[in-house]
């Protein structure tokens, strides 16, 4: 049984007249007749009644025809939404992301992103800098946007963003309402910051900067996620030191003050294996760099 079998029968039984059907399905007259007969002799049965004054369905051919309609209806849903995962307008797009990525850059462009596509599933993971990196190890993982040093030929980078770093304070900290801080007084404060992870991330790029600084701090908490930090600073359990966009939202118990002297920016990154070839994705990225081209943002 093949589809053009199907179709062919579908357009006698909705005409009930084969010369009508025949220029319907731009096919010789013979050759519908003949194509109708194959398929009622595949089937055993026979799907129409046929005279010289009228075709009409048989019992057989009723409940067929009920059954050929949706089949069809699948095949070509099925057409359509193959067509559209191949044009990257349909499917499923998996981001991993950091905090820091979810207050601008993320929201920014997933919005313009489904605007553009809006038959697209998202699958958004906000993950640590490890799950990041494990997730795009094992393809589970599109796309992440991180901060982190990336030197592995398998991925392709692009960078987003480069935010300040500022200090987390507890509202009632002696430095509070200074006007910067000096990165000097974490000589005798704990510092909360994310975890190290193989890629040099914002522990890494924190800790060099300090070191060429000559800024040792007196303890050191790590948190896994920089949300997780801003908690404890606002329970008065040490200092810490966030990109700048962070201190757009006002969170009880804690003051965003910059650094005297500025530390470096950290850069907010998009990684992605350099095999993939998923129309998603690269739709996605074409927002991600338009994104970018908007802050002006060059290597």
């Amino acid at each position: 049984m093949e589809f053009r079998q199907i179709r062919y029968f579908v357009a006698v039984a909705e005409h009930l007249h084969f010369r009508r059907a025949s220029e319907a399905m731009h096919i010789a007259q013979p050759s519908l007749s003949q194509q109708i007969h194959q398929l009622e002799e595949e089937l055993g049965a026979v799907l129409f009644e046929r005279n010289n004054r009228k075709v009409l369905l048989t019992p057989a051919g009723r409940l067929f025809f009920e059954k050929a309609k949706a089949l069809l209806r699948d095949a070509d849903r099925a057409r359509e939404e193959t067509r559209r995962v191949a044009s990257g307008h349909a499917g499923l797009l998996s981001v991993s992301f950091i905090t820091s990525a979810a207050l601008d850059v993320l929201p920014t462009t997933l919005k313009v992103f489904q605007e553009q596509n809006p038959s697209v599933d998202l699958k958004l993971l906000e993950s640590s800098p490890r799950e990041q990196f494990s997730g795009l190890y094992d393809r589970t993982v599109d796309l992440a946007l991180v901060i982190a040093t990336v030197d592995d030929p398998v991925f392709n980078t692009l960078t987003l963003a480069r935010p300040q770093l500022m200090a987390v304070l507890p509202v009632d900290h002696l430095l509070a309402g200074a006007e910067s801080f000096d990165l000097r007084a974490l000589a005798s404060e704990v510092l909360i910051v994310p975890e190290n992870h193989p890629f040099p991330g914002l522990y890494a790029k924190i800790h060099f900067a300090l070191h060429m600084a000559g800024v040792e701090p007196a303890k050191e908490l790590h948190i896994r996620l920089i949300q997780t930090g801003l908690l404890l600073v606002g329970a008065g359990l040490g200092i810490s030191l966030v990109p700048e966009m962070f201190s757009r939202y006002h969170l009880p118990g804690i003051v965003f003050l910059p650094l005297d002297p500025p530390l470096p920016p950290v850069e907010i990154t998009a990684v992605w294996r350099k095999e993939s070839t998923s129309p998603l994705l690269l739709s996605y990225l074409e927002v991600l760099k338009a994104y970018r081209s908007d802050l002006a943002l060059k290597d």
